[in-house]
């Protein structure tokens, strides 16, 4: 199982700290994200620290409602949509 990054909870992920880890998938999740921008113009992005253990997770929002749910790993990233 991949070890979860960003697990300190007074430093908040930015986009430099991701591209760091995730390398050449940064450009996948930053395509993915423009193209929410892009469609949906009142989106945004929301940073929560869930716990010690699992770190900070990014929620996209449209509106008040959650897209999917955001989280970095060394190289690469997971989207998970609720529906």
């Amino acid at each position: 199982m991949e070890e979860f990054l960003f697990l300190d909870e007074n430093k908040m992920p930015d986009h430099r700290d991701l591209q760091k880890v995730m390398v050449k998938k940064y450009e996948l999740f930053k395509e993915v994200i423009d193209h929410v921008f892009e469609t949906y113009e009142d989106s945004k992005e929301e940073w929560k620290f869930y716990s010690k253990k699992s770190g900070w997770t990014m929620k996209m929002m449209y509106k008040k409602r959650i897209l999917f749910f955001f989280k970095p790993y060394n190289g690469y990233f997971n989207i998970t949509f609720i529906f």
